[in-house]
């Protein structure tokens, strides 16, 4: 009986613009650039990887990162720890966990046609991105995704799919708003969205009962986001810089706030309430109007709360 949920078709990547295509084309559909024998590529000195066989039973990391290589016209060494500022994979125990790929002008990533179980970590900051690469969606086990300074706009309703996804770096983009979907990573412990224009965020916010780390510096908010009062596990708020009027009473909702930065909005005024956090450690109010700080916090700063 055939097993018509195993999808076994060959797919040979275009030597031209990296689609994957159906064996028996002569021409990429995409491109419209003629694809060459497979006999062809396979001898070819000059494109080691163009004779790439690919198939959903045997794609692999290794697979892809040929593609990879393809795509930026250059090796990706195998370095012992990825980071944002070189080009670089890492394996464990024979698979790659991790790749990073900055600075390398990519606007797009090579199609999957499988899902890729083990990596970790994917870093693709410093390129020309506008949107979110379709790609990732098929990397669930992704645990760290950094795509900082790019030219997002906005993040895709698949987000979703990242269920695993612990750290999220999206800084200075061009990032107005973000998917109700956001809400459903329920792992997220780290959301990095620092020079953007959002100005408003969605109510499903609220749901990353994890997030601990939330920096929102830089953006266009006006209106203190009301999503925020449910995490109750965030201990790093940042909102310095934004166009903030106001600060609710119930912030004191946030009970394991240790670190709150203020700086640079335009607030008259902070509550007392913020004197119920019992962990806040340092509170950054500095370069607003002129704040006449309650006599709650007056206490907390010389009890040893640090006053900036």
């Amino acid at each position: 009986m055939k097993d018509h949920h195993k999808f076994s078709i060959t797919r040979r990547p275009c030597p031209h613009c990296f689609q994957l295509c159906h064996p028996k084309v002569e021409f990429c559909p995409k491109c419209g650039e003629p694809l060459g024998s497979p006999a062809e590529e396979a001898t070819s000195d000059s494109a080691p990887h163009e004779g790439l066989s690919l198939t959903a039973d045997h794609y692999s990391e290794r697979n892809y990162l040929q593609l990879l290589e393809r795509t930026i016209g250059k090796p990706i060494p195998r370095v012992e720890k990825i980071t944002t500022k070189g080009l670089g994979y890492k394996e464990e125990e024979g698979a790659i966990t991790g790749i990073a790929l900055p600075n390398c002008r990519l606007k797009t990533l090579p199609p999957l046609i499988s899902a890729l179980p083990n990596i970790r970590a994917l870093f693709l900051n410093n390129n020309l991105f506008t949107n979110l690469p379709e790609a990732i969606k098929f990397i669930p086990s992704l645990e760290i995704l950094r795509i900082d300074n790019n030219r997002l706009n906005t993040l895709p309703p698949f987000i979703r799919n990242l269920a695993q996804l612990k750290v999220l770096s999206a800084k200075s983009n061009q990032i107005e708003r973000l998917p109700e979907q956001i809400g459903e990573l329920k792992n997220l412990k780290k959301l990095l969205l620092r020079r953007n224009s959002l100005h408003e965020l969605p109510k499903s916010l609220g749901l990353l009962s994890n997030l601990q780390v939330l920096n929102l510096r830089l953006n266009e908010i006006e209106t203190f986001p009301r999503a925020l009062l449910a995490l109750k596990s965030l201990e790093n708020l940042n909102l310095s810089s934004n166009h903030l009027i106001e600060v609710p009473k119930n912030i004191s909702a946030l009970k394991s706030l240790k670190f709150l930065n203020l700086c640079h909005n335009k607030l008259l005024s902070i509550p007392h309430t913020l004197a119920t956090l019992p962990d806040l450690k340092k509170l950054q109010i500095r370069a607003n109007h002129f704040i006449d700080l309650p006599e709650a916090i007056k206490k907390m700063k010389a009890r040893g709360l640090k006053l900036d």
